[in-house]
């Protein structure tokens, strides 16, 4: 399957806007249009906070050029969650990549999470 697969599988769901799957260099292997100018630098930012997430707290998560509040990293320390009014997202760590899904007014955070949980659970089986 291929990395777009992978996103449009995500985007397929009803309560995905966007998603995107990013290296840990900050190379993006594939993205749908609202994530596609995510920054290299904004990717090892997130990295970054799975091992020090206090900071996101102050600073929050920026994506493209929307600035969204930090909520909380799972409790496997595997998965951000962030949002802005009624919309936000999540951002799961797998072995080699970020995994990347936003949500919009209308849509259920909860079913957004799960969407990318299992994308993430399967990469990571998969050795990704």
């Amino acid at each position: 399957m291929s990395w777009d697969a992978y996103v449009t599988n995500l985007t397929a769901n009803a309560h995905v806007k966007d998603a995107a799957i990013f290296g840990f260099e900050g190379g993006k292997w594939a993205s749908s249009a609202g994530l596609n100018e995510v920054q290299a630098a904004q990717v090892k930012a997130m990295l970054k906070a799975f091992g020090e997430p206090s900071a996101l707290y102050q600073s929050g998560i920026t994506l493209c050029s929307t600035r969204y509040i930090f909520l909380r990293v799972s409790d496997d320390g595997n998965q951000l969650f962030f949002k802005k009014s009624a919309t936000g997202g999540v951002i799961a760590r797998t072995g080699q990549a970020l995994v990347i899904a936003t949500y919009g007014e209308g849509m259920q955070p909860g079913a957004c999470n799960t969407a990318v949980g299992k994308i993430a659970d399967y990469l990571r089986s998969s050795g990704y």
